[in-house]
C-alpha cells in the first residue's frame, strides 16, 4: 500500500518524467527524486517533507545529484527559507494554506514582517475545490485529507488523489476501485469515501474510515483536566485504542518499553498502560536500561543526591549518627510556584524523571565509600496522575482497570565523585 514511484508520460521523451519515493521504516516519505532524460542532471532530489509529530510541510529545491568526486571537501548545502513551505491544516488534516519560510517586509507599522502566503484552498465536503476560493503559486503536493494530489491524471488541481490502497476522485466523492474490505461492510457501496460522512470521518489509506471525533474528544478532555504531559499520554492512549485491538496494543507497548532507546517513547508507553489498565502492573528497570539511565541523569535524581550528600557530610562531621538511607523526592506540579524538587515537562520532551514524578529513593554506600547504590520506588495511581483533583482516588486494577495502580522500580549506581560533582 506504499507508493515507491510514479511515472508521468514517457520519462525518456520530452515532457515525461518518473518520481521515486524514499521512505523510512514507518512508511513516511523522507525524500522524492525526479528523473527526466535531460542530460547529465537527469536525476534530481526535488522535495523533502518536514516532520514534527506529523508532516509540517516540505523543503522544495531541485538539487542535482553529483558524483562523490565532484563534491568539494567540507561542502554543506544550506536549506534556504525561500524553499521551505509550511502547511496549515484543519481538524480533518485538509491542507488549507501554505506559507513560505521567508518573511516579507510588512506595510503595517505595528509589525516588521508578515508571512508569505503561497496557497489557499477551500474544499467541498468530499474534497473537490470550491470555485473562486483557491489560488496557488507553489503547486503544493498535498491537499484534501492531507493526501498527495496526482494532478497529472485529469490535468486539474486536486481532482485525483493517492491514498495508498486506492486512488480517489474528488469530483464524484468516490474511490475509483472496489474497497478491498467491502465484504466486511456489506451496507456500504464498495466505492464509498470515509463511510459517506466526510464532515465527521477521515480516510487513512483507502480501507476504513476513522471517526475524527474520538480523537478530538480525547484531546479536549486532556486540555481541560490534565497538564501538558498527561494530555499527551491521553492522546497516545486514544491513538492506541483506535489503531489496534487491546491485545495488539499490549504487545506493542510492551515491545516499546523493553526495546526502545527513547525515554519519551517509553514514558508514553508506560503511561498508556496505566491509563488503559493493560500490560504489567509491576515493572523493574535495571542499570543498563535506557529508561533507568534517563532517570539517573534527571533533575529528580539530582535533587535526591543533594539531600543524600548533605546527610553524608553531616555524618562524616559527626552531626548525625548514621548515613541517610532514604529520601522522598517531591514533584513540582505547579512549577515554579510550589516547593517541589523537580518540575513537569518544560521543554516539550518527557524524560524518565518527569514521568516518575514523586518517588522514594533508597541509598546504600559501598564499604570503601566510592560507590552509591540507588533503588527508586515509584507508583502510578489516579489521585497523583490527575494532580490530586477532587473526586479522584487510589484503586487497584482488580477494583477498576482504568488508572489502576502500577509500580515501577529502578536500580543504578553512581560514584561518589559524580555525586559530589552533581551536588556542588
Amino acid at each position: 500500500g506504499q507508493r515507491v514511484s510514479k511515472t508521468v508520460g514517457n520519462p525518456y521523451l520530452p515532457g515525461g518524467y518518473k518520481e521515486y519515493y524514499i521512505r523510512d521504516a514507518q512508511g513516511n516519505i523522507m525524500a522524492m527524486y525526479k528523473y527526466t532524460n535531460s542530460g547529465p542532471a537527469s536525476l534530481q532530489v526535488t522535495e523533502r517533507p518536514l516532520y514534527g509529530s506529523k508532516r509540517l510541510g516540505s523543503y522544495a529545491e531541485a538539487q542535482q545529484l553529483l558524483p562523490a568526486t565532484a563534491v568539494p571537501a567540507n561542502y554543506a548545502h544550506p536549506m534556504l527559507p525561500a524553499h521551505t513551505r509550511y502547511e496549515l491544516a484543519d481538524h480533518l488534516g485538509n491542507v488549507r494554506a501554505t506559507v513560505s519560510g521567508q518573511l516579507l517586509p510588512s506595510a503595517n507599522p505595528a509589525s516588521a514582517f508578515e508571512p508569505h502566503l503561497l496557497s489557499e484552498t477551500a474544499y467541498e465536503p468530499f474534497g473537490s475545490l470550491l470555485p473562486g476560493r483557491n489560488f496557488s503559486s507553489d503547486n503544493y503536493r498535498w491537499g484534501f485529507n492531507g493526501k498527495e494530489n496526482d494532478n497529472e491524471v485529469f490535468g486539474a488541481t486536486g481532482t485525483f488523489q493517492n491514498y495508498g490502497m486506492r486512488a480517489y476522485d474528488t469530483r464524484v466523492g468516490r474511490f475509483i476501485s472496489v474497497d478491498p474490505l467491502s465484504a466486511k461492510y456489506p451496507f456500504y457501496t464498495p466505492y464509498q469515501f470515509a463511510g459517506n460522512k466526510p464532515i465527521k470521518n477521515v480516510d487513512i489509506d483507502g480501507l476504513e474510515e476513522l471517526p475524527d471525533d474520538i480523537v478530538r474528544r480525547g484531546i479536549e478532555m486532556g486540555k481541560a483536566y490534565i497538564r501538558q504531559a498527561t494530555e499527551q499520554l491521553i492522546i497516545a492512549s486514544v491513538k492506541a485504542v483506535v489503531a489496534c485491538a487491546i491485545s495488539e496494543a499490549e504487545h506493542r507497548l510492551d515491545y516499546t518499553i523493553k526495546n526502545s532507546n527513547d525515554p519519551e517513547a517509553i514514558s508514553y508507553a508506560l503511561g498508556t498502560e496505566f491509563v488503559l489498565g493493560i500490560g504489567k502492573e509491576n515493572r523493574s528497570f535495571g542499570p543498563e536500561d535506557p529508561f533507568t539511565k534517563s532517570l539517573a541523569k534527571s533533575d529528580l535524581t539530582t535533587a535526591a543526591l543533594k539531600a543524600y550528600y548533605k546527610g553524608y557530610n553531616e555524618y562524616k562531621s559527626g552531626k548525625r549518627n548514621d548515613l541517610p538511607s532514604q529520601y522522598r523526592v517531591d514533584f513540582k506540579y505547579l512549577y515554579p510556584l510550589d516547593g517541589g524538587d523537580a518540575g513537569p515537562v518544560i521543554d516539550g520532551d518527557m524524560n524518565a524523571g518527569e514521568f516518575v514524578g514523586t518517588a522514594l529513593y533508597s541509598f546504600s554506600l559501598s564499604k570503601d565509600e566510592k560507590t552509591l547504590s540507588i533503588h527508586v520506588y515509584d507508583t502510578k495511581n489516579e489521585y497523583s496522575f490527575l494532580l490530586h483533583l477532587p473526586g479522584t482516588d487510589r484503586h487497584t486494577r482488580a477494583e477498576q482497570k482504568i488508572m489502576g495502580e502500577t509500580t515501577q522500580t529502578y536500580d543504578f549506581k553512581i560514584s561518589m565523585k559524580d555525586v559530589k560533582k552533581r551536588t556542588d
